[in-house]
């Protein structure tokens, strides 16, 4: 049986105040292959590690993270929400993610969420993964899939990983060869449809997969990796 590849969504948020440090920091520990992580720019063009477009969900703060300067974003508190022992924890620069990570595993591979659907800014994201000589440790992932195909027309060796909508539980599997991986929401998900991806050699991730139950049924399915917000849990339940 094919080992199937354990992702740390935002990081380890079962545990850690998700897309910070302390979280992906986390999710390394915890012996996770991959990490995602999401992506916006500030108003002066700093690329910073936040799921929503807001700050008003993880943070003590209101407003969209496009609207404030870095400097403005920066003096947030992104981690008393979770619990008080990570109270004052920046939001991350994407820089400083990256500085992370190929310190203390330079081999993770890395599932960059392109949130913002501009060429200009999916460019802005390949040059600094560029300046990290991170050429095939990631892939871009999106929900807008055509800024995606756009990418891989300018720079067919970029890995792409498109998340359909949620909804959507047919496919035309023709559509997708295009991209080297999909995510699809576990509830989704069959044995045939991924059967149904492989057959235009696109990988499939599962996510969010959990739970020792949910990893089992996903492995079942034949699926090449999940994405956890407990990954600790499913990579136990997976190497026993």
């Amino acid at each position: 049986m094919k080992k199937v590849l354990v992702c740390g969504h935002r990081g380890f948020p079962a545990k850690y105040p998700q897309n910070t440090l302390p979280s992906f920091a986390g999710a390394i520990d915890a012996g996770c292959e991959r990490i995602e992580y999401d992506l916006h720019w500030t108003a002066d063009k700093h690329l910073v590690v936040c799921h929503n477009p807001t700050v008003d969900e993880t943070s003590n703060g209101t407003g969209r993270i496009d609207g404030m300067t870095f400097e403005e974003i920066r003096k947030l508190d992104f981690g008393s929400w979770k619990d008080k022992k990570f109270a004052n924890t920046p939001i991350p620069e994407f820089c400083e993610l990256l500085d992370l990570t190929t310190s203390r595993n330079p081999d993770l591979f890395h599932l960059v969420e392109l949130k913002v659907d501009s060429v200009e800014y999916a460019e802005a994201v390949l040059a600094e993964l560029a300046r990290y000589n991170m050429a095939g440790k990631f892939t871009l992932v999106s929900f807008h899939l055509d800024m995606l195909r756009e990418i891989k027309k300018r720079h067919p060796e970029v890995l792409i990983h498109g998340n359909p909508r949620t909804a959507i539980k047919e496919f035309d599997y023709e559509e997708y060869r295009i991209f080297d991986s999909v995510g699809i929401r576990y509830d989704n998900l069959t044995a045939e449809i991924a059967a149904g991806f492989h057959s235009v050699d696109t990988q499939v991730d599962a996510w969010p997969v959990d739970t020792a139950e949910e990893f089992r049924i996903q492995r079942a399915n034949g699926v090449d990796s999940v994405t956890s917000n407990d990954p600790e849990t499913v990579i136990a339940e997976r190497d026993k």
